[in-house]
């Protein structure tokens, strides 16, 4: 099973330290995070998972991030796809620059996988949101699952951990 955890690079140091957290508990389960290696809200989730089998983490090129050699980086007619998808739900794709882009389009494999059909069960992140509106980066992958109707969390509002426990408890976690 995966999920995505998300979010982003200005996510407050006490919420890195309870996303880190619940990627160890889902890691224990034997779930596989997507993510996005970035700063922040990203590489809390990813400091939560000990073995790199149990990610999959999708970077815009090859030195993002920590570079590591497990990230992986969209090309193609995969990278393609996620262009064109990413396009849809972007408000401003024609101001987008070129990185731009390509940061978005790892949003949408974060959520579909590699083969864009495997999506993930839910997207745990943290972000700033006003009236459903997501702000940064992350809006990308926020919108393409609230669109497929993937259940989202975003930790940043008041009462989701309570919600998002719920929901989890509704989950079988092993995998």
């Amino acid at each position: 099973m995966y999920y995505a955890g998300i979010g982003s690079r200005r996510t407050p140091a006490h919420v890195c330290a309870q996303l880190t957290e619940y990627a160890e508990g889902f890691a224990a389960a034997r779930w596989t995070l997507r993510s996005g290696g970035a700063d922040g809200a990203d590489l809390a989730f990813e400091d939560g998972v000990p073995d790199d089998e149990r990610t999959e983490i999708f970077v815009p090129w090859p030195t993002f991030g920590r570079a590591k050699r497990s990230y992986r980086v969209l090309r193609g007619a995969t990278l393609d796809r996620c262009l064109l998808l990413a396009s849809v739900v972007h408000p401003r794709w024609d101001r987008c620059t070129t990185a731009d882009r390509l940061l978005h389009a790892r949003d949408v494999a974060q959520i579909w996988g590699d083969d864009l059909n495997t999506p993930v069960t839910f997207v745990l992140f943290w972000a700033p949101e006003l009236d459903g509106v997501v702000s940064g980066g992350t809006a990308t992958a926020v919108e393409i699952a609230r669109h497929a109707g993937i259940p989202t969390f975003n930790l940043a509002i008041a009462g989701t951990t309570e919600r998002f426990d719920k929901y989890i408890d509704t989950l079988e976690l092993v995998a």
